[in-house]
Order: C-alpha cells, then sequence, then structure tokens
C-alpha cells in the first residue's frame, strides 16, 4: 500500500469507511462540535442546508442567544425560554437569524 501518494483525493474504499449516512437529524439544526477550554467554550452548529456557524456566548441564532457553552452542550435563551442543544439530537425551531426552519422531508 502506497501511504506516500499525494493527490488530495481520499480514495473510495477509505471513504466509504469513514462516512456515516443519515447521522444528523434531516431538516434541522445539529450541533457538530464542541471545543475549547473551560470558560472559553465555543460550538459548531450546522444548519439543514448545510451551513456551519461557529457559536461562542453571545452570539444570535434564529430565535435567541447563546448564554452558555459546556461540555454538555449550548444554552440558548430568548425572553423567559431556555433551550439546551446537545450533540446528535434534534433541536427544531432554530435557525438562523431572519430565516425559517424547513419541514424535514
Amino acid at each position: 500500500m502506497n501511504l506516500t501518494r499525494k493527490t488530495g483525493r481520499t480514495p473510495a474504499n477509505v471513504a466509504q469507511h469513514a462516512t456515516e449516512t443519515d447521522v444528523l437529524p434531516k431538516g434541522e439544526p445539529a450541533l457538530v462540535g464542541l471545543f475549547g477550554s473551560k470558560g472559553k467554550m465555543r460550538a459548531l452548529l450546522r444548519y439543514p442546508g448545510g451551513r456551519i456557524v461557529k457559536l461562542e456566548p453571545g452570539s444570535r441564532v434564529g430565535w435567541g442567544r447563546v448564554v452558555g457553552i459546556d461540555s454538555d452542550g449550548v444554552a440558548i435563551q430568548k425572553g423567559g425560554r431556555l433551550q439546551r442543544l446537545r450533540m446528535g439530537a434534534a433541536n427544531p425551531g432554530l435557525t438562523p437569524a431572519g430565516q425559517r426552519s424547513k419541514p424535514a422531508p
């Protein structure tokens, strides 16, 4: 096996083994990453269309503002309502500011 190949392409057999389908909820935003040190956590949120945004405390999302990020997920608040986003969970109703969520096909 030639491990020094520099084509910039992933061999098809590697991509097939490394790719899982239908992991993220369809038609809903999904939390895909949490990173940073305690007190300086950040998160990555993937919207249904594929757009990924980096979140930090104070970031605005569809219906509220990020009020906290920890190793358990992201807390978003609007008014008195608080929603906790967790990795791999469906997060309905959360869309980029000014846009509406599309229903799952």
